[in-house]
């Protein structure tokens, strides 16, 4: 049992790698034109990856919190007891991370019209076949 969780997890971390390093890009942008919160934490990870932390932290300075998150999400059931967050105190570390994203998210799109992120409309797959269709 315990091996096919491993070997699971492997498989399914060598996935995102692979998309996180060759094939990714947000769907919210792709379609939309519009960064989502969670926009520059793939460049943060590639960043880090290649040890350059500061980069990392100028493309999403939750970057490290969320990963983190993100990966106790996957690997809780397999922690022993010791390690697992009660549910209440998990609820509210997600809630207050949450929070943090949005706060970020409003403060780099309305305060920092130069910076790593930036609303395209006119680059969203959906503006552009609208524009298809109507033949201009």
């Amino acid at each position: 049992m315990k091996k096919n969780i491993i070997v699971r997890h492997i498989v399914i971390i060598s996935g995102l790698f692979v998309l996180l390093l060759f094939i990714w890009r947000c769907p919210l942008e792709y379609l939309f034109g519009i960064p989502c919160p969670c926009c520059g934490m793939t460049r943060a990870f590639k960043s880090m990856a290649r040890l350059d932390f500061a980069a990392s932290f100028s493309y999403h300075p939750l970057f490290l919190p969320t990963g983190f998150a993100i990966w106790y999400i996957f690997h809780k059931d397999v922690l022993p007891e010791r390690f697992r967050l009660k549910k209440k105190t998990a609820r509210i570390l997600g809630g207050v991370l949450l929070f943090l994203l949005l706060a970020l998210y409003i403060y780099r799109v309305g305060f920092q019209p130069d910076g790593v992120i930036k609303i395209d409309l006119d680059d969203g797959l959906i503006f552009k076949i609208m524009r298809a269709i109507q033949g201009g």
